[in-house]
This record gives structure tokens, sequence and C-alpha cells, in this order.
């Protein structure tokens, strides 16, 4: 597939910081050059106390092992499947590089295979994060302390992956090395970078990379310290010998704007991998990379081992057929670094590679580069077409949870026959607007229990605007915590700034405050009066048209007390009132009680939220509550549970959805609908399934929206 917008990955601050270097004629600003900037942001992300950058991924590799000490003599393990790259570093340095085979499931480096082939002159083990995954660090760092070995991460293929300590992939070892090239999860064209704790160590792969100037340290790569020492004719400038390996600040420039959207680019990978997986999970023809348990996979490519050998299908036919029905092209695995000419006619290097040898022949690489989820749609409707026509045609499974699906399985089919287009089909958020409009709690702003909201597991905060853009999401509920969670962003002038940027960027309104606060603390208290009130005052300029008070927990509202809470709810609205938002009540009355304590307030701008799950679970009668509240509700959570009061995916649970939007259609309801249900193993797939379930009861219902 074309991609119809190649320059999409550029819409950040590149073309500004580039306009800052030409007006600057190629000057350091008053915050330093660019690539001052950009080592220190990356060595910040990284948490390393040293950024290092470089003018590609490779010379990054070769200075590392100079300054590690690697010279004629001396081995370098690394493994064999991997690009060539990671073999011509140490031939580079005169040292030998040893071979190690692969693990068959994850197809990453053998910690045993290592252990077998460590020699008195092993120095480094060269470690590879290859297609995104992780290496066994746990074991390989075990290794190396006990021979007292250096290692050297590389990470051109594994930005921002974890092991399942949470640890970055490249802080784990003695150094790390990323590449900026233009296949790379971020680019600047052509690039690297290295991250290193250890002052010795940064200090020689700093000078090593700048020509040998003595200028030079670990932390400043500035060669014009002293304007005066460097016109003086009999100033010494290099101590060492180094290489013109320096980024240039163009490059560096570019780099840094790709950088500070680190997350959405990582995280735009990460579902086309994760769709990936889902989508070949029954496949017998495709066994997808391991992920060990707790470990982030950022999928520079997403990689697979073909068993149509098994089957009578070839490798190569598969590819054809597979790009005949609009997917992009499946790469091979490179040569093993031994099978190539280069190496094996010089006679470089040693070590036998049997499970290598066999991956290299069979893997398949799949793109990721996808820029949107309608792009992510074309691949995996060209995979499901592809299973189908040489016979393989699994049942893509649901996600795993608690409690029977098949009914759910059921609605997604009749779904699929009955609504025009599901989100992920569609191009722009242009096409829905004749849709229900649809929301997400906004999860990361709060510390709710995982299973408790859907929100999707991203990296940062952040990247809940950007994943639910990504599928159709049209506008944000926050939570706010400030007992929970004090350093919740809206509570800061520069959280607030950063929320709106990010709702503008993504297309999304804020719809909707919610005040978690409210159900550990009764309303009843002063104290909390002026939180909420605090509260609104600090959301007023970010559009919120509903501020939602959940009077739950502590904040229980029943008919013994309904009248001591009617004046602290006035207080509130009023407050809400000011800035234009309604005040919605999210309680667990029975209608009618809820009518009563509605009827007692008597202002206008104070309405309801229905919550299906909540209320459901508790045994009412939705469909007559939704009829008896009528004009009350003005906002739907939408969420579904079981008889133990657990989430569930919709329709999956005891709420009886056709009667529910049957109920919505008596009263003529034109609200929005916050999704706010279980997780998943998928977020993504589960928020992307709920949303056909409502939109599949909605045409049913013929519900006008």
């Amino acid at each position: 597939m074309k991609m119809e917008n190649p320059a999409w990955r550029f819409n950040g601050n590149e073309r500004k910081y580039l306009e800052e270097v030409l007006a600057t004629g190629f000057r350091a600003g008053a915050d330093g050059a660019f690539t001052m900037r950009l080592e220190n942001f990356f060595a910040t992300v990284y948490n390393a106390k040293y950024g290092i950058t470089f003018n590609s991924g490779t010379t990054t590799l070769h200075s590392i092992l100079l300054a590690m000490g690697c010279s004629k003599g001396d081995e370098v393990l690394t493994p064999a499947l991997t690009p060539i790259m990671c073999g011509l570093a140490p031939y580079y340095t005169g040292a030998t590089p040893v071979y190690v085979d692969s693990l068959p499931d994850t197809f990453l480096m053998d910690p045993e295979d290592i252990k077998r082939k460590i020699t008195p002159k092993t120095k480094v083990i060269f470690v590879t994060h290859m297609y995104g995954a992780v290496c066994d660090m746990r074991s390989i760092m075990a290794i190396a302390k006990e021979h007292k070995l250096f290692v050297l991460e590389d990470c051109a293929q594994c930005h921002m992956g974890r092991n399942d300590e949470g640890q970055l992939a490249g802080t784990i070892g003695d150094a790390g090395s990323w590449s900026f090239e233009n296949s790379k999860q971020l680019t600047c064209g052509d690039g690297g970078i290295v991250t290193t704790s250890n002052q010795v160590l940064a200090e020689k792969i700093r000078r090593l990379g700048g020509l040998g100037f003595k200028t030079l340290t670990a932390s400043s790569g500035k060669v014009r310290t002293d304007r005066d020492l460097l016109q003086n004719p009999n100033w010494e400038r290099f101590e060492s010998i180094g290489y013109n390996y320096r980024m240039g600040q163009l490059a560096a420039a570019v780099a840094l704007a790709q950088m500070e959207q680190n997350d959405y680019f990582i995280n735009l990978r990460r579902a086309s991998g994760l769709q990936y997986t889902n989508a070949i999970s029954n496949s017998e023809l495709l066994t997808a990379q391991h992920v060990s348990k707790g470990n982030i996979n950022t999928y520079y490519t997403f990689s697979a081992k073909f068993n149509g050998e098994h089957h009578g299908v070839k490798w190569e036919d598969f590819r054809e057929k597979y790009m005949a029905f609009g997917g992009d092209g499946i790469y091979a695995a490179a040569k093993l670094i031994h099978q190539e000419p280069a190496f094996y006619k010089n006679k470089i290097g040693y070590g036998e590679t049997p499970i290598a040898v066999d991956l290299q022949k069979r893997l398949m690489n799949f793109t990721t580069n996808q820029a949107s989820a309608f792009e992510r749609e074309v691949q995996m409707n060209a995979m499901s077409k592809t299973l189908k026509y040489f016979g393989d045609n699994p049942e893509v499974q649901m996600i795993s949870l608690t409690g029977d699906v098949s009914t759910g399985k059921k609605i997604l089919e009749a779904a699929s026959h009955t609504i025009k287009k599901t989100h992920l089909e569609l191009e722009s958020k242009n096409s829905m607007e004749n849709l229900t409009r649809f929301g997400i709690v906004q999860g990361r702003l709060s510390q709710a229990p995982l299973n408790s909201l859907q929100w999707f597991p991203q990296e940062s905060w952040e990247m809940e605007f950007k994943a639910a853009a990504e599928i159709g999401i049209d506008f944000i509920e926050l939570i706010a915590e400030c007992h929970h969670n004090p350093n919740n962003p809206i509570w800061s002038d520069a959280g607030v700034k950063k929320i709106q940027e990010l709702v503008a960027n993504n297309l999304l309104t804020l719809h909707s405050l919610c005040n978690d606060f409210l159900i550990e603390n009764s309303l009843l208290d002063d104290q909390v009066i002026q939180q909420n009130i605090n509260l609104i005052n600090k959301a007023k300029n970010l559009g919120i048209e509903k501020y939602i008070l959940p009077l739950l927990g502590k904040t229980n509202v029943s008919s013994k007390n309904i009248n001591e809470y009617v004046e602290s709810i006035r207080i509130v609205a009023r407050a809400a009132n000011k800035h234009n938002m309604v005040t919605c009540l999210e309680t667990v009355l029975p209608g009618e009680e809820l009518v009563k304590l509605l009827e007692l307030i008597d202002l206008p701008y104070v309405k309801a939220v229905f919550d299906t799950g909540l209320l459901g679970a508790r045994g009412y009668d939705l469909p007559s509550d939704i009829r008896l509240l009528g004009d009350y509700i003005s906002h739907i959570h939408i969420k579904d549970k079981n008889r133990n009061d657990e989430n569930m995916l919709l329709g999956t649970g005891i709420v009886n959805f056709e009667e529910v939007f049957s109920a919505l259609k008596d009263i003529n309801y034109d609200g929005p609908f916050t999704l706010e249900t279980v997780r998943g193993n998928d977020p993504i797939k589960t928020a992307i399934f709920n949303i056909q379930v409502v939109e599949f009861f909605r045409e049913n219902s013929r519900l006008n929206v």
C-alpha cells in the first residue's frame, strides 16, 4: 500500500528547528547547539547521565567498542541474526566477532550459547535487541558480571523497549546505542546516539567520535571553549586519535523534534504490532515473535516465523499473495553475518549458529510504520485474506476476560452486518458526523485500578489522547483526583496547557470532568466543597461542558441524608455554571429517588449521569429508570457487569442493552456515551469492540442521534 503522505512523520517541530539552525548560520543559540539539546533530552528520557550524538548508528558501535578497549586479539560476542553493522563494528577495531546463536521463540541472543562461547579473549558481549524486542538482560548481565565483561546494547530497532523489571533497553548494560536511520522508529535521515552513565567511558566515546579534540568531555561536545586559545598558534588541540563521526546540526534538529514525539511514534508501532499479533494468534502458517511476560516490544517490525513448509506453502508465494491483497512488502531477515560473502570469503569471525540459520530462512517481517488506524487495517485485511487463501483461516481471538464472551461474539458478528463502517475503517473523524458521539475515560490521570476503566496501556498519560484519537474517539472524559494523585496535570497551569495542546493536536474535545476525589470524601465537608470549586476554576479554560459529581462511596446519597446534600450540590453547581458547565450527578440511587433529589435541587443546570453497569449490577430496572428520568439524563456511562460487580465487555454481562437502547429511543436521548469498561489484554481492540456493540444497538433501536 502506498502511503498517501510520506511526510506525515514530520508534523512536529522539525521545520521550526531547521529554520532555527539556518537562521543562526549553524551557530549555537541561547539554548546551545541542537546536538547538545538532543543529547540532554535523550539522556533525560533514558535516565542516563550522558548522551553523545553521532552521524550514524554504526559509528556509535565502533566508538563504543574502541572505548571499551577492543583491539586485535580480542573477541566480541555478537548475535549472528543481526544486521551486518554488528559484525563490522568489532572488525573495525581489529577484534574478532564470535557469532552467538538465537533462541527459537524470541529470535534473540541465546544466553546459554553466550556462556559456551566465552574464552580468555572475550572482551564484550554485544547485545542486539532485534525487531523491537528486548533480550534476556537479566541472564546476560549475570554472565557479564561473572566474567567481568563489558555489555554493549544495540537498540537501533528497539527505541523505548522495556524488560519485565521496567528497565529501558539501552540502560541496562555499560552503554546503549540508537540509530536515527530513515526506517527506524524515530528518524532524522541518518544519525545515532549513545547513552551511558559511566563518565570515563562517556569521555572516551565522545573524543573518539569528535576527532580527538582535548576539550571534549563526557557531558560537552563544545570544541571552541576559549577563543584566545583557539586562535593561539601554540595551542595543541588533539591529545588522542579520533574519527569525524559527529552529528550535524540539521540532523540533530530533526532528531530532537522526533524525540519530542517519542511516545506517539512508538505507540503507533505498538498498535500495529499488537494487531498483527492478534490477527495470527491462531494461525498455523505464522508464529509471532515471542514477547517474554512483562516485556514491552516496540515493534520496529512485526516478526513472525513462517511454517509454510509444513503445509505446502512457499515463503515467496505467501509474500506475493499478501502484497496482491494490498499488504506492504514482507521483508526477509538479512543473511546472517557469517553468511555474507564479505565475511566468509575473508574468514572473519567464527561460531556455529544452527537455530539462527533456520530462522533466517523462515522469518517474515511485516511493516509497522503505518500512520493511522486506517492504514493498519489495510494490512490486517491483507493478512486475513492471505491466511484464508492458503486455508489457514484462524478465528481471531477475543480479548481474554473473566466470564463467557459468547454473547459478545454473536453481537459482533451481527454488528458487522448492520453498521456501515467500524471505527477502524474510518480514515478521518469527519466520516463520523452521523454516528454516536463516543468518549473515553482518561484513566491515566487517575490511579484507579487497571481493570476498572477503559484506558489504554501507554507509556504516559499524554499518549491516552493520541490512542483515543487513533480509533475515532470524539471526546475525553477527564478524571481528577486530588487525594489519590496530587501530581495530576489538571492541578498545574503547565498541565492544563499540555492538556489543551493534546486535545487540539488530536482533534478531540474535553466533554466532561469527573471528580473522583468525592468517592473517598464527603461533600458535606466544607473543604471538599472548596476542592470542587478549585477544580472547576482550574478547568474553566479547557472547554469542559459537564462537571460530573460521583455521589458514591463516602459521598453516597440515600433517602436518609438526601436533604443534607442539596445545598452542598447547589454551591458546587453554581460555581460550575459560572463557567458554562452543566453539573451531572452520578449516583446509585434508584430512578425514583434520583428524580426526587434533582427536584429538590431545582436548578436547570443540574442533570444526571446514567451508568448502565453501576445501576444494572444493583438489579435496578434500567429501562424503567431511563424513562422515569427522561430529560434529566445528560450523559451515559456505558458499561456492562457480571453478578460479581466486575466490568465486562459490552453484551457479555447482565445488562440488557436492547432494552436500554429501546428506552433511550423512547426519551429521544441524543447525548454522548463514555465508554467505561474493562481493558482486556488488548485495550484498543476492546474499545473498538465496545464501540461496535453500541453502534449495533443504536442501529437496531433506530435511536435518533
